[in-house]
């Protein structure tokens, strides 16, 4: 069985598909409604952020902000958390997978190109932080059986 993630679909057909699936239902006000149980949200203390010039002294450092060392970049620990996730989806069934880097980080950008994702051209602009930030979409082929 082929097992297949709804990429970029529009809203309707995401909603659509997740009241079928019993995974939320539609409220009075049209609103798609989920219960989530008892946990929510991200993690409290997932969150790192590069300690470095200007931000170091803006974030309120402790156990929800914490700070990551310049100095790992280039380790090998992202790809080998990447090549964990993907190997997730590929277990799953997953034929392809999708990701969206901030056009401007071509830190991650060529991180990603160098483990075998490859972008489309596709863009997506968003508000953020007061400017409009541009996403860049990316693709890898999972399996590539019939």
């Amino acid at each position: 069985m082929h097992r297949a993630a709804l990429a970029d679909e529009a809203r309707p057909e995401l909603i659509e598909h997740a009241i079928k699936k019993g995974e939320g239902v539609l409220a009075a006000n049209g609103a798609f409604t989920v219960l989530t149980g008892k946990y929510t949200g991200r993690s409290p203390e997932d969150k790192f952020f590069v300690k470095e010039g200007e931000s170091a002294n803006d974030i309120d450092w402790g156990k929800v902000n914490k700070p990551f060392d310049p100095d790992r970049f280039g380790s090998g620990l992202g790809a080998v958390l990447l090549a964990a996730a993907v190997d997730r989806l590929r277990a799953a069934g997953y034929r392809r997978a999708t990701l969206w880097a901030l056009r401007e980080n071509t830190r991650a950008r060529h991180f990603y190109e160098r483990e075998g994702w490859r972008t489309d051209g596709t863009t997506k602009p968003h508000p953020f932080d007061g400017h409009v930030a541009v996403d860049v979409r990316y693709h890898l082929v999972l399996d590539t059986g019939p």
